[in-house]
């Protein structure tokens, strides 16, 4: 439940504030909410050297391919969220895949969202196929 509320609080944030993907290159990718939780060591190291978690997050993301848009630590659950793009599920997995072998995260997900704009023409696409029961 918790979880349901941070993803909508902070989509609604995002695309309410008038935050829109302007960039080309962004705008024919995948959007992605990623959540982490980094592990209590790295929290330890976070607060003692005062980081900036989005500098070496942006540089990671990109590393792999994909544009960091965002970045956000949810107060109280010690977990992070990112908006990020990237082109397709292979690149996602890398980024899952590379920090589960750090040992950095206890857990890490990617929830591919889609502005509201988008979902329109996917509602429309759907009216006119007639699938799922909409007849």
């Amino acid at each position: 439940m918790l979880k349901k509320l941070a993803l909508s609080i902070v989509v609604s944030f995002l695309f309410s504030s008038g935050w829109v993907v302007a960039d080309e290159q962004v705008k024919n990718m995948k959007l992605y909410l990623m959540i982490g939780q980094p592990n209590s060591e790295t929290w330890a190291g976070i607060v003692k050297n005062e980081t900036d978690m989005s500098i070496d997050g942006r540089k990671g993301i990109e590393a792999m391919g994909g544009e960091m848009l965002g970045f956000y630590i949810g107060v109280g659950e010690m977990k992070n969220y990112a908006i990020v793009a990237f082109p397709d599920s292979f690149d996602v997995s890398r980024i899952v895949f590379t920090r589960a072998m750090q040992g950095v995260m206890d857990d890490i997900q990617f929830i591919e969202i889609m502005s509201t704009e988008k979902a329109q023409e996917v509602f429309k696409a759907i009216n006119a196929t007639q699938i799922g029961g909409n007849a």
